[in-house]
């Protein structure tokens, strides 16, 4: 199996997993498939349409992603109030909303991977 395959189907295991993950309690507005919903059209992914529809949902997830990004920037933004500047390095709030906006950015960033890995997979498709 050559590396680009094994990547491929790495992230098909893992990053759905990880965005799960990350992503606990967010209600997202378009889809509101389950976790078993969602690795049960990767794995069964084989026409076109499926493929698109499966790039599709990782573009929507990564738009849910970059949405709590911005959130936890601005609340980070809400910690230079003085109050909170004179805490101590470790419990300073700030820190807790970067760590988290820097996250659901790297969630983003995948799952726009994913996202081009499967418009890839339809074009490549022929059905």
């Amino acid at each position: 199996m050559n590396e680009k395959c094994m990547a491929y189907q790495w992230h098909l295991r893992v990053l759905p997993v990880l965005t799960a993950v990350l992503l606990c309690g967010c209600n997202s507005p378009h889809d509101s498939a389950t976790q078993e919903q969602v690795e049960e059209r990767i794995a069964n992914a084989r026409t076109r349409a499926d493929h698109q529809g499966l790039a599709q949902f990782f573009e929507q997830e990564a738009q849910e992603a970059r949405k709590r990004t911005v959130e936890h920037m601005a609340m980070s933004m809400r910690y230079t109030d003085p109050a909170w500047t004179g805490s101590e390095p470790w419990t300073h709030p700030r820190g807790h909303c970067d760590t988290l906006a820097s996250l659901f950015e790297k969630v983003e960033q995948e799952n726009k991977a994913l996202a081009a890995l499967h418009r890839q997979r339809a074009a490549e498709t022929s059905e």
